[in-house]
């Protein structure tokens, strides 16, 4: 039996997208063909979700057309030589960090078509930020089968590979800014009075209110919004002198070049 996509190395980012995928009626569990080193954890989900256990990486790669990569990025470049006599006419879409199109094609065969992905942890929900590129020669069908995977978790934009250390930082880190942020507003809530509990849900709710009314209005600019809700003499307005005078904007862009410098410097 043919499978249409089949994941090399299925750890919590395949796995999110594994399920996005079957939660979107895109492609039941029962037609997805998984590998990894970790046998006795893939025969629990072949038993719990009825997805099929290759014998081995080159198994997986002969049964399906198209091969999600998910293992580690250090691990890619061996992942790539063990199965390249197989990948002649398979799409392999890499999720690792750091690992190029370039290194990865010195690996394969001309014919293999190639595309490099970023998604972000948000795909565990179906919310996700996934960029990615492709290598020369990928076909529209290609692309077009890559981005029904990624938007089956969230939202996916092709960029340039040039740009992708500077995604790595903003969308594929990015979640984990905002989790430091929101948790330092329920420790100041706390410093004030609230319960934590109470802290902690008025923080989520807020988060989430506001990004979907960013969302809503993207075409608007972010300092728009955040006037709407800053009151002249307010205490908005005293928080936010607060935050520019420590320097905030600029801590968090300084944030930004410091992940961006590390994901070129992975492999």
């Amino acid at each position: 039996m043919l499978f249409k996509v089949g994941f090399l190395g299925y750890g919590r980012m395949a796995r999110a997208i594994s399920v996005g995928l079957a939660e979107k009626g895109r492609l039941p569990l029962s037609r997805q063909i998984i590998s990894d080193l970790d046998r006795d954890r893939l025969e629990q989900f072949a038993r719990d979700d009825g997805l099929i256990l290759a014998d081995d990486n080159q198994d997986l790669v002969r049964r399906c057309q198209v091969v999600v990569l998910g293992v580690k990025p250090p691990q890619v470049v061996k992942a790539l030589e063990e199965i390249r006599a197989e990948t002649t006419d398979r799409l392999i879409i890499s999720l690792a960090a750091g690992v190029t199109l370039e290194t990865m094609a010195r690996v394969l065969p001309p014919e293999a078509a190639l595309i490099r992905s970023m998604p972000n942890v948000g795909a565990s929900v179906g919310r996700g930020a996934t960029v990615m590129c492709a290598r020369p020669g990928v076909d529209p069908g290609q692309l077009a089968a890559a981005r029904e995977i990624f938007e089956s978790v969230g939202y996916c934009w092709e960029i340039e590979e040039k740009l992708f250390d500077a995604a790595v930082a903003v969308s594929g880190s990015g979640p984990a800014y905002f989790f430091t942020i929101m948790e330092s507003l329920v420790r100041g809530g706390v410093r004030l009075g609230l319960p934590w509990d109470l802290a902690k849900e008025l923080v989520l709710t807020t988060a989430l209110g506001s990004s979907e009314m960013a969302w809503s209005q993207k075409d608007r600019a972010l300092a728009d919004l955040r006037d709407m809700v800053t009151s002249p003499g307010g205490t908005t307005a005293e928080a936010l002198v607060v935050m520019e005078s420590k320097g905030l904007g600029g801590i968090i862009q300084q944030a930004l070049a410091a992940a961006a410098e590390k994901s070129k410097k992975l492999v």
